[in-house]
């Protein structure tokens, strides 16, 4: 477990970080450009991070599968991502040609807004595309100290010119911000591709069948798990309605965004264990990381549902009160998406990536014919809504495939008592939040609840002995003594004990 843990915290402390400059630059954007400009970026953002995943061609996947997989003795990831390079570039530079073309007949026409956020979307999309790459070769070879202080300069970065840009120039300067954040990561690429010409045959049958079925599955993707609904909303609607359901998307974000960072370590981790046919910790740690991501995010997103009349007004201003209603929907239902990230994770580590190819068509499918019936009258709430129901429609199917298929069976009654407990705290939030709707009142609602949701499951024993004294064994190789025995002690106050064992995650 030490080494997945210690995995885990880097790229989590590197998550957060992430998240707060993400967000600040988020709000900072919807304070200085209202909504409009807000739906100009964040469509221009989902453009720029969607081509990329078109022009992948499933190499980040490779990537993050295959770079620290021994093949004939050989660290593998000698020369694979030099190996993957050239298509990956000749791809990534064909669609920013696209948007630069695009750009060009907007100029022609005379919209001088449209061009700039076209010139610099293709921009970042070639930034994006190469930190995509370069953050999957460094999980991979389990570089996370290093791919962390990448993610920490372009946080640096950030912010400063997402307000110098959207002062001076707005929704193209605000872009131009966004872009910087991954320049970082993108430049530290060099060192996973330089060296020596790699050998024949480094990238094998199987990393390509993995890359098309990961790809094709990415691909199909889209319409589920990125924005797909700003098309829609674009169409029906508009740039005010997209910047509605943005900064109600932009906190979902920071929920499902956390337990990624802090499971990026898990496809290699669980491939690990495939490998050595260790079926037996593959069962225990993927019902661990559900239960230990679940106490993280059903408080966070029941509670936040909860006072969200109130948080959202005062965080983006007044403008953004008519996306209260779609932003309740899309926190409250975030952790069905979150909680989908360990099943995929369990699928693709061995290696079943099939199942990709046609449950994500279904839910493709399903998606998109939703939203073209809701969308048009329902607008951003009825693209919420969708949403929720989509991804609680995946999440059943990818666990019902792992238990049934895989033999690997998610903690379901571990994870009722957790969510009944974060119910709990929520309804505490709500009440206070209700009766006292200022600034006092959520503060007190937000301490309130926090009190309330350890005391909750304590009562339930939500958290079994088994998962604190593995966490008493293992995180002492992760983290300092003093802030181990700290932990510990605030954990054993919600949770039971017993007699400690050496067993790894």
């Amino acid at each position: 477990m030490a080494s997945l843990l210690t995995a885990s915290l880097i790229s989590t402390i590197a998550g957060v970080g992430s998240l707060v400059f993400g967000f600040a630059s988020s709000v900072i954007t919807a304070r200085l450009l209202g909504a409009h400009g807000t739906g100009l970026v964040a469509f221009a953002i989902w453009a720029g991070t969607t081509a990329s995943t078109v022009a992948g061609l499933g190499i980040q996947n490779i990537l993050l599968r295959y770079m620290g997989a021994p093949v004939d003795g050989e660290p593998a990831n000698h020369g694979l991502a030099r190996a993957l390079l050239m298509p990956f570039s000749i791809a990534t530079m064909a669609a920013s040609m696209g948007m630069l073309l695009w750009a060009g007949y907007q100029w022609h026409v005379g919209n001088q807004e449209m061009t700039a956020v076209w010139v610099v979307t293709a921009v970042f999309n070639i930034i994006f595309a190469f930190a995509s790459m370069s953050l999957s070769a460094a999980r991979g070879v389990k570089d996370f100290a290093g791919s962390a202080r990448q993610v920490a300069y372009g946080c640096l970065m950030q912010v400063p010119i997402v307000v110098i840009g959207a002062y001076f120039f707005g929704a193209a300067g605000a872009l131009i911000g966004q872009m910087v954040r991954h320049l970082p990561t993108a430049l530290s690429l060099r060192k996973y591709v330089a060296g020596p010409p790699q050998p024949i045959g480094m990238v094998t049958p199987a990393m390509r069948n993995f890359g098309r079925n990961t790809w094709f599955s990415s691909m199909i993707g889209l319409f589920v798990w990125t924005r797909i609904e700003f098309v829609f909303l674009g169409l029906n609607h508009q740039p005010a309605d997209i910047g509605y359901f943005a900064v109600g998307m932009t906190l979902a974000g920071l929920v499902v965004q956390l337990p990624e960072q802090m499971s990026a370590a898990l496809m290699p981790y669980f491939g690990r264990h495939h490998d050595n046919d260790d079926l037996d910790q593959l069962q225990r740690s993927y019902a661990r990381v559900f239960r230990w991501v679940g106490l993280f995010i059903f408080p966070i997103c029941f509670g936040g549902a909860a006072i969200m009349p109130e948080f959202l007004p005062l965080l983006f201003g007044e403008e953004f009160i008519p996306a209260v209603a779609s932003a309740t929907i899309l926190i409250g239902t975030a952790c069905i998406t979150a909680m989908t990230i360990f099943p995929s994770a369990m699928i693709a580590a061995r290696e079943r990536s099939d199942f990709f190819l046609w449950a994500s068509p279904s839910m493709a499918v399903i998606m998109v014919v939703l939203l073209a019936v809701v969308v048009p009258s329902g607008g951003a709430v009825g693209a919420s809504i969708v949403r929720a129901f989509v991804h609680s429609l995946w999440l059943g199917l990818l666990c019902f495939y792992c238990w049934t298929r895989l033999s690997m069976k998610p903690p379901i009654w571990d994870l009722l008592k957790i969510g009944a407990s974060a119910a709990v705290c929520a309804g505490v939030a709500y009440v206070i939040v209700g009766s006292r709707p200022d600034l006092l009142g959520l503060g007190l609602s937000i301490v309130a609840a926090a009190i309330v949701y350890p005391v909750c499951l304590r009562l339930v024993s939500a958290i079994p002995a088994d998962d604190v004294e593995v966490l008493k064994y293992n995180l002492g190789s992760a983290l300092p003594g003093p802030i181990v025995k700290l932990f510990m002690r605030v954990l054993h106050l919600v949770a039971p004990t017993r007699d400690a064992r050496t067993e790894t995650l």
